[in-house]
């Protein structure tokens, strides 16, 4: 049994687990396969192919499934018709070290299993504008407001419902210590006639990198989150969800994430107010 079955064919719960840990038939697929001129230090950017629209607009390097929260209320932008993973392109235009731009067009009946069908003229487009707001050192990140319009498709794709819809979402990362390592995310997005699968959505987080309660210690990370979200289910009702973890190295290459998830309301079951989930996930590189 996945992480993601906990969600709504257990618990009743829409915000489940991040699909990093799902189970895939087949096994290998390709998420990413794109050109790409130009990169972080580049005053522009551009990248086309295969594309993966939901980890682009409206999140932060702060929050994902692979080193700090799980669930898709905390990790992504899904009251964003975000397409899955297809044909698309995306470009940055950096004004200066404090302001960008980004913008993308993606196949709207996007397929992680394929490459969609991008010749139905089907689009998700985005214009995304980040700035940082209040920087404390060099570490500081982007806050962004995102605007979306999603076209109607057959099916719907990923957070996509098929209707056709436009939509915000605002993050706003805020650091909180001089050495940038104590951050505050703070998000919220709204969809509108019903196009993506979450109406509304916010969170709240906070996170502590190396922290120093018994003396500094070097690449671990706290964090807390609590977030919201309200689904375009008829007769849904609102989900919370309350979210630690800690994340440490075991040795290079390798870290291990500690996790608690506490569920309040879930969406879909209401025969149940309340419910916990516990986690030990561990993350590679190479």
């Amino acid at each position: 049994t996945g992480p993601m079955a906990i969600g709504a064919p257990s618990l009743g719960m829409l915000g489940n687990t991040g699909n990093s840990f799902d189970k895939y038939v087949p096994v290998t697929i390709i998420r990413n396969f794109y050109w790409q001129t130009g990169g972080a230090k580049s005053k522009g950017a551009f990248r086309i192919g295969k594309i993966t629209p939901d980890s682009i607009f409206g999140v932060t390097p702060h929050l994902t499934p692979n080193n700090a929260c799980l669930s898709f209320v905390c990790t992504g932008a899904f009251s964003s018709a975000v397409p899955d993973s297809g044909l698309g392109a995306v470009g940055v235009w950096h004004f200066n070290d404090r302001f960008k731009i980004r913008g993308g067009i993606h196949d709207a009946n996007a397929d992680r299993f394929g490459w969609g069908d991008i010749g139905e003229g089907d689009y998700f487009t985005a214009i995304d504008f980040n700035v940082k707001i209040w920087p404390l050192s060099e570490k500081a990140g982007y806050s962004g407001f995102t605007l979306w319009h999603a076209d109607a498709t057959e099916n719907g794709s990923n957070a996509a419902t098929g209707k056709e819809g436009w939509g915000y979402h605002i993050v706003h990362e805020q650091e909180l210590s001089r050495d940038g390592n104590l951050v505050s995310i703070w998000r919220y997005g709204r969809s509108m006639d019903e196009s993506a699968v979450f109406e509304r959505q916010a969170s709240v987080a906070l996170v502590k990198y190396e922290p120093s309660w018994f003396g500094t210690i070097d690449n671990d990370s706290v964090g807390i989150a609590y977030s919201y979200m309200k689904a375009v289910v008829e007769g849904s009702r609102s989900e919370k969800e309350l979210e630690l973890w800690y994340r440490f190295p075991l040795y290079p290459g390798l870290d291990m994430t500690l996790h608690y998830q506490g569920i309040f309301n879930p969406a879909l079951n209401f025969d149940n107010d309340y419910a916990s989930a516990w986690s030990i996930r561990f993350v590679t590189s190479f």
